[in-house]
């Protein structure tokens, strides 16, 4: 721009300077300092005019925007045999622990301290029900150090605070122990009696539902959430912390009344706030699982249904492919259907891990006695075996 100004302020002084020729002194003098008055204002416009057509440079100091796209999933297969003494069923399907899933998730990095992402996840079945359920449709926005916002289908708070689990042997046993698998079938092989998953239950927070989520980041092993849906809220605080070989992980909710028990083959409602957590202690191949949960009931005359979980696990390296375990699991439910009812369930569960290959094979055996004041109800067996695949 100063080139600019300077080659016409030339062009317009050597015009001045033609006309001065025919002028008188007196004259050229006049009109030589105003021609120098304008040449100056021209010069501060032009180099104005310049600041505002200058393009913008770009910030190296600034932080590159990331972005990451997946698709992720596993496929779940099991062989199941189930004998309450009288009838017997044997079912190929899925792992009602760890079904079928398909995902794709997202994630978009801007500057350091926001990641904005989202995930869409679907669930399957290729038992008898061959559902397919949205487990996930969410966005979330990830503050780091200041925690993240979730929004849409997927996990509240509290789901997951009944399954801390170091063993990596979940799928072949969890808290609702055989519930896992045969929470279908009922007592007795009777459609008016209770089913297991009635009388069975691991009160496993609110599960997944549409919500706004907050989890902070975090907090020297600690980490806070809390979740809304449209009827029900909660709060969870889980922990993750290691000393040397030791790790512990826990896991503690409360949520807003809910309901259980309906007056469905025969059972007592309760409804009342629910408190329910677990933890997992894993000390080189030894592990220790526990579980315990109770719904504070509202009723005057309804007992709180509860429960408590164990199950002590021991895991090597018999191969170079990966770990062998072998697992045994005792869970213990009162007063779900009725007042003083009782459910007592008892497993025992062997994982192989196939690391290099992502796969599992895992058996187990696990049965339930029902024992209700004036009534007789059958023990359920269930032995399973399947594999299963994550990628």
């Amino acid at each position: 721009m100063d080139k600019v100004s300077r080659r016409l302020g030339d062009f317009i002084t050597g015009c001045v300077s033609l006309l001065c020729t025919t002028a008188s002194a007196a004259d050229q003098q006049h009109l030589l300092q105003e021609t120098q008055l304008v040449l100056t204002e021209q010069r501060v416009q032009i180099n104005n005019q310049g600041e505002h057509l200058r393009l913008p440079v770009e910030d190296r100091n600034k932080a590159p925007t990331t972005s990451v796209y997946s698709v992720y999933g596993q496929v779940s297969f099991m062989a199941l045999h189930v004998d309450d003494g009288s009838v017997t069923v044997n079912q190929f399907g899925t792992n009602s622990i760890e079904n079928n899933r398909l995902g794709i998730s997202t994630s978009l990095k801007q500057q350091n301290s926001l990641t904005v992402g989202s995930r869409l996840q679907l669930g399957f079945s290729h038992g008898a029900t061959k559902d397919v359920v949205i487990r996930q449709a969410e966005i979330y926005l990830d503050f780091a150090a200041l925690g993240k916002l979730t929004f849409g289908q997927g996990e509240t708070a509290s789901d997951g605070v009944a399954h801390m689990d170091l063993s990596e042997m979940e799928l072949a046993g969890r808290p609702n122990g055989i519930g896992g698998f045969a929470n279908r079938y009922h007592f007795n092989s009777n459609s008016n009696l209770p089913k297991v998953g009635d009388a069975v239950s691991e009160l496993n927070g609110l599960y997944r539902k549409a919500r706004i989520r907050y989890d902070s980041g975090n907090l020297d092993g600690f980490t806070i959430s809390a979740s809304a849906t449209a009827n029900d809220q909660d709060i969870a605080l889980r922990t993750n912390h290691s000393l040397g070989d030791i790790r512990l992980s826990t896991a503690l909710a409360i949520t807003s009344k809910q309901a259980i028990g309906s007056s469905v083959y025969g059972g007592e409602e309760a409804s009342g706030k629910v408190v329910s957590g677990s933890m997992s202690l894993l000390s080189n191949g030894l592990v220790l699982t526990a579980a315990a949960g109770r719904l504070l009931a509202d009723e005057s005359l309804r007992k709180s249904p509860n429960y408590y979980f164990l199950k002590p696990t021991y895991r090597f390296n018999f191969f170079d492919a990966g770990f062998t375990g072998f697992s045994a699991s005792y869970g213990r439910y009162s007063s779900f259907m009725q007042n003083d009812d009782v459910a007592v369930s008892r497993g025992i569960q062997v994982v192989q891990q196939l690391k290099s290959l992502n796969l599992k094979a895992y058996a187990g055996y696990s049965d339930v006695k029902l024992k209700r004041a004036g009534e007789n109800f059958d023990e359920i067996n269930a032995i399973f075996t399947g594999i299963f695949y994550k990628f």
